[in-house]
């Protein structure tokens, strides 16, 4: 695949999981890409020791007032905050504005669900896992369950997940 659809494979997974996010939050449903809605270079905040990712649009967020999900070091070999430093470096130097897509494919459209799906199954597929337990929401309800496992209380898990209903609990 090339080292730039490694890296930004490596930073949605990594960053879905650790940002609870659902597939919606961070692809198109298509390849229409809306600055309104979608991620976009300006939604990337890089501080000392954080990341900040301003959703524009998310299913809890009805009014459209933004959700700002934070991201920090994690000290180990899967980290969101290395992984989206990488990537929005190597994303900037491919051009664009603060209003195109974070997430922009090689072929220059900005990463649809089907894209990031059928990338990840053939990721999947080639380190030899079953592809059935894989979904658009596993990252967010796996995130839900190693935060369990930790002992995270759950309305953290349930604000972590921007859930309204208890259906999150693990």
């Amino acid at each position: 695949y090339g080292r730039y659809v490694d890296l930004l494979m490596e930073t949605a997974c990594t960053v879905a999981f650790f940002g609870f996010l659902r597939c919606g939050e961070f692809t198109s449903l298509d390849n229409t890409y809306r600055p309104d809605v979608h991620l976009s270079l300006g939604d990337i905040t890089l501080a000392q020791g954080r990341i900040t990712v301003t959703l524009k649009s998310s299913k809890t967020d009805p009014f459209r007032q933004g959700i700002n999900i934070f991201l920090y070091p994690t000290g180990a070999s899967i980290c969101p905050y290395t992984s989206m430093s990488k990537f929005f470096k190597t994303r900037c130097k491919r051009g664009g504005t603060m209003r195109d897509p974070l997430f922009l494919t090689p072929d220059g459209n900005v990463m649809s669900r089907h894209w990031f799906l059928t990338h990840l199954n053939e990721i999947l597929v080639r380190i030899g896992l079953a592809t059935k337990a894989f979904s658009g929401h596993f990252f967010r309800l796996r995130a839900a369950t190693t935060a369990a496992d930790a002992k995270i209380p759950h309305h953290l898990i349930k604000t972590l997940g921007k859930w309204t209903s208890d259906d999150y609990c693990p």
